[in-house]
């Protein structure tokens, strides 16, 4: 996997852009009714806003893309901070206090665990407080009101203990991805709760309330937690899919994936006729959002593949990347969007976009496949039935996962399926051949050898590297009469019989007792039994080793008994053939 970099240089920028910028503060208005000359009073300042200089700042949907960035890679890489601190570090006192409640508030709002974007600030407001001579006013309160005077000392005193300014710059510059959601041409709005009495003046609150920006809100100091949240639901449903998937083998975990990814969303036409450009942070968070209504381009599907695989641990060297091209011939034809997974140390395609229903690859044609490519690895065509499906890569991937393009790498397997059957037989030295049949022509054939255990032995056989087809599936064995079922349909997803619903099919459970090899089990091979060059010998001296039915290395009476079995006794092959 190759690890994505958060932009270092977007920080940088910002924190250079930010910091020489002096922004102009309104005055705070205030009312108060006449205290008495020993009573405080609550008063709170409203009207001063601070709007940071727009033109240094990205803009939200910038900031939120690299901020689903960021957050789907750290369930990848571990230890991503959520935000950083090299700004905040050059506070200290009240205003790291101030800054750092905020943060924990900001990344609330990011995750969609807060909609309120109106934060009172928890901090010790203790050390803000002035007398009348600090102040170094004539008089607080004048007349039954707060002197101009008083108000104008208490704002210079509060702005020189706090700079509000820098602490929204810090979060700024620490955490932009996590502050998306901030509408920065409206700013921050500043509520001061202040206590004043004849003598002396104290800050008794703060709240500080961040606009929210158009596309996330649902109020101006509201954001909406179903679009803040949809980044943080993406991930955890994300990581249940790896998590239901990750006992099974590497090929069967990627083929899970692919399956999955084409049940939760769907290709969405409208966004191609739309031109959608790649880079929207939607794309991945509708694949794994929960929502059925929810699709995706072409970028969805790939982006959601390789973040699945990106999360996963492999048993074997399994690498998936993500490539851009053109594709014609299929489903998002033009500008286009896949994956290569370099499996078994094969480069293969994956294009799960093309392996959902209704399209030209559905459902694996076009998904750990592969075959040469042309101009120079560029170039890769796939034929489906008369139909070609091209693949041509951007220059731009050039040299960028290996010298030149990400080559294919041909294998006959790719594209083929496997048969997956359970036998049952007696362990004999025999061998158990399956052979797939195709107009009574044997087009493959697998054979296990024999293990003589004299006992019924349950074994798992596989056929690998099978043409798609419908095939008759026969099991012989020597000594059994051949076991066969019709019309099996093998594709290149492949056939697990043993997880069939016909008892007969899901265990294949061979008669034995066929001593002369007639196709038939009856008293002419228990007389071959009771020959004299047969019974009473061990297998090896009899003159038909067959005659030792159960294997057990002995020819005796216990072989007859097996033949004479009702099961076995007057049967032929027509009493073992079965429908797929």
């Amino acid at each position: 996997m190759k690890k994505r970099a958060i932009s270092l240089a977007l920080i940088l920028l910002m924190l250079t852009a930010l910091f020489p910028a002096a922004l102009a503060v309104d005055d705070i208005s205030t009312t108060s009714r006449d205290p008495p000359e020993t009573e405080a009073i609550e008063i709170t300042a409203d009207g001063e806003v601070f709007i940071p200089d727009p033109d240094s700042l990205p803009d939200s949907d910038e900031l939120f893309a690299a901020y689903v960035q960021q957050e789907f890679d750290r369930e990848i890489y571990g230890g991503i901070a959520t935000f950083g601190t090299d700004a905040g570090d050059r506070l200290s006192g009240l205003e790291k206090d101030i800054y750092t409640d905020l943060k924990t508030k900001i990344t609330e709002v990011a995750t969609g665990e807060r909609s309120s974007t109106a934060f009172d600030v928890s901090a010790d407001f203790s050390s803000l407080q002035w007398t009348k001579a600090e102040l170094g006013v004539t008089a607080i309160v004048s007349g039954g009101s707060v002197t101009d005077e008083a108000q104008a000392a208490v704002n210079e005193a509060f702005s020189q203990a706090v700079d509000l300014e820098k602490i929204l710059n810090c979060l700024l510059a620490d955490c932009p991805y996590e502050l998306y959601w901030f509408n920065k041409t409206a700013g921050m709005a500043v509520q001061r709760g202040t206590s004043y009495s004849s003598t002396s003046v104290s800050i008794t609150g703060l709240t500080l309330s961040f606009m929210v920006a158009s596309a996330y809100a649902s109020g101006t100091y509201t954001a909406n937690t179903t679009k803040t949240g949809a980044t943080s639901t993406a991930v955890t449903n994300a990581k249940a899919i790896v998590t239901a998937n990750a006992s099974k083998a590497d090929r069967k975990k990627l083929e899970a994936y692919r399956a999955k990814i084409c049940e939760l969303v769907s290709y969405n036409s409208s966004a191609v006729a739309g031109s959608t450009a790649y880079g929207d942070p939607w794309q991945l968070i509708y694949v794994f959002d929960g929502d059925s209504s929810t699709n995706v381009v072409c970028e969805g599907y790939a982006k959601a593949f390789q973040y699945l695989c990106d999360l996963s641990t492999f048993s074997g060297d399994v690498t998936c990347y993500t490539v851009t091209g053109t594709m014609s011939g299929g489903t998002g034809a033009g500008g286009h969007m896949w994956n290569v997974v370099q499996l078994e140390n094969k480069n293969l395609l994956v294009d799960v976009t093309n392996c959902d229903s209704g399209t030209i690859g559905a459902t694996t044609k076009l998904f750990l496949v592969a075959v040469a490519g042309t101009d120079s690895g560029r170039t890769h065509t796939f034929t489906i039935n008369t139909t070609n499906v091209v693949y041509t890569y951007d220059e731009s991937q050039k040299d960028l996962f290996c010298s030149g393009y990400l080559a294919l790498t041909p294998d006959s397997s790719s594209g083929m399926g496997e048969i997956q059957l359970k036998v049952t037989s007696y362990g004999t030295a025999a061998s158990t051949v399956v052979g797939l049949y195709q107009n009574g022509a044997l087009k493959k054939s697998t054979m296990k050898p024999g293990t003589q255990t004299g006992q019924l032995t349950s074994n798992v056989i596989t056929v690998t590297n099978v043409t798609p087809g419908v095939y008759d599936l026969v099991v012989s064995k020597s000594g059994c009469l051949d076991y066969t079922i019709k019309n099996v349909v093998v594709t290149s997803d492949g056939v697990d019989l043993t997880s069939h619903s016909d008892p007969a099919v899901k265990n294949i459970t061979l008669l034995a007792g066929d001593v002369d090899g007639d196709g038939n089990i009856n008293e002419s091979d228990v007389s071959v039994i009771r020959y004299a060059s047969n019974i009473n010998k061990t297998a090896s001296s009899a003159a038909n080793p067959l005659a030792d039915v159960d294997g057990d290395g002995n020819v005796n009476e216990s072989d007859v008994s097996i033949v004479r079995y009702a099961a076995h006794i007057n049967k032929s092959k027509t009493h073992c053939t079965y429908n797929y």
